[in-house]
């Protein structure tokens, strides 16, 4: 983990000694009846300090997928004719529960306590309402029956950060 802490100081330092970005945002808009649409996308001309910190890209929300305008849309006032419409509609829902093992996994993976304080860590965002441990979930492996936790929804004494 130090190495990881000393690269990142490392190319922090670099990108701060390179030139910035360089680039241009193309936007079209298409209008279709009472709709309009937008295409929007950027070309980089000199990609500056992202040689050194190339996951910064994500901070800027560039969009790279066209490298030239779509040839329909490259001058004002050009006809473009709707090939197809379709309507789809989709639902989300939410994730399942975490289980108990993956809180402790992911606890692990962070650094956040030791092997030795991780159930106390849990059991006062427990006792504070954060979550809650609720009935026997099927695990995906074995099919054994494991506890679940899951989002108190806000519920709280008011303790801890931001409380």
């Amino acid at each position: 983990k130090e190495w990881r802490v000393y690269e990142y100081v490392a190319r922090h330092f670099f990108a701060s000694l390179m030139p910035d970005i360089s680039y241009t945002e193309h936007k079209h808009i298409v209008k279709a009846g009472e709709h309009q649409f937008e295409l929007v996308w950027h070309s980089i001309e000199d990609r500056g300090f992202l040689y050194s910190m190339p996951w910064k890209v994500k901070d800027y929300k560039l969009n790279e997928q066209f490298q030239q305008a779509p040839k329909e849309l490259t001058r004002q006032g050009a006809t473009v004719s709707i090939q197809d419409v379709v309507l789809e509609e989709e639902w989300t829902k939410p994730p399942e529960y975490l289980r108990e093992a993956d809180l402790i996994s992911l606890m692990d993976k962070f650094g956040i306590g030791t092997d030795a304080s991780i159930p106390m860590h849990i059991q006062t965002n427990v006792d504070r309402g954060y979550c809650m441990v609720c009935g026997p979930s099927e695990d995906e492996y074995s099919g054994a029956p494991g506890p679940r936790i899951f989002d108190g929804k806000g519920k709280g004494k008011g303790k801890g950060k931001g409380g």
